[in-house]
């Protein structure tokens, strides 16, 4: 069994979709502290006709230690609406945004959403159903496992889900919480990727790398798992 953790991100960035396609199971990363600092946990980038864009979901209680299932969406402000006028206004005119749009529209114009962590873990595997990527999923909150962090956290997660090679990648945040040595003594191989910079066919202007999977969705369509493969070397 192979099997890759990480945190759920909002419209995540292309390469955790090429992670999650190599295993066969993808864990999200639930029950572990919510960062103060910037990250993409609420947030990633589109590309729109004036060039790149963030587009922020608000979030309440950042600051007080939570876990990111604890995190609560600021619904005070019309997110929703907003994100997804800009979505419609940047792809509607790609070869796949037609095709593809529905299930978007129904997640931000027909549903609330309370928990941050619920609404990124339903775009994810929505995108994964659009791109036909069949991996199966589970949710670390869900194991019931022991309090611990760090290394013997993602180590009781492995032993959990019965996996026999844990997918990670090379940056210091993943060489931090992998020690080959324990892991080779619970029987799991730690196979490390990384990733390319792979050009695929974009609209407005020269093309821009390192944006949310809507990009590559919208742009490439039934084409984008075929891209997301070029992207990981193992």
């Amino acid at each position: 069994m192979k099997v890759a953790i990480h945190q759920p991100m909002y419209l995540a960035w292309q390469p955790l979709f090429s992670k999650i396609a190599s295993v066969d199971l993808f864990v999200f990363f639930d029950d572990v502290q919510y960062p103060r600092s910037r990250d993409f946990f609420n947030r990633n980038i589109i590309k729109t006709l004036n060039g790149e864009q963030y587009l922020t979901v608000p979030v309440k209680g950042k600051s007080a230690l939570r876990t990111i299932s604890e995190i609560k969406i600021d619904n005070d402000q019309p997110w929703q609406r907003k994100h997804w006028q800009s979505i419609l206004m940047s792809y509607r005119k790609t070869s796949f945004f037609s095709q593809f749009k529905g299930g978007f529209e129904d997640i931000y114009q027909n549903k609330s959403w309370e928990f941050l962590c619920d609404l990124n873990v339903t775009l994810i595997k929505l995108i994964c159903n659009l791109i036909g990527i069949q991996t199966q999923f589970k949710v670390s909150s869900d194991l019931d496992l022991p309090p611990c962090k760090g290394i013997e956290h993602i180590l009781n997660i492995l032993k959990a889900t019965e996996a026999s090679q844990y997918v990670t990648g090379q940056g210091p945040g993943s060489l931090r919480y992998t020690d080959e040595r324990l892991f080779k003594q619970s029987g799991i191989e730690v196979v490390r990727c990384s990733y390319n910079q792979i050009k695929y066919p974009q609209l407005w202007g020269d093309f821009i790398s390192e944006l949310s999977i809507v990009d590559l969705l919208f742009n490439c369509g039934t084409n984008s798992k075929n891209y997301l493969m070029k992207l990981i070397n193992h």
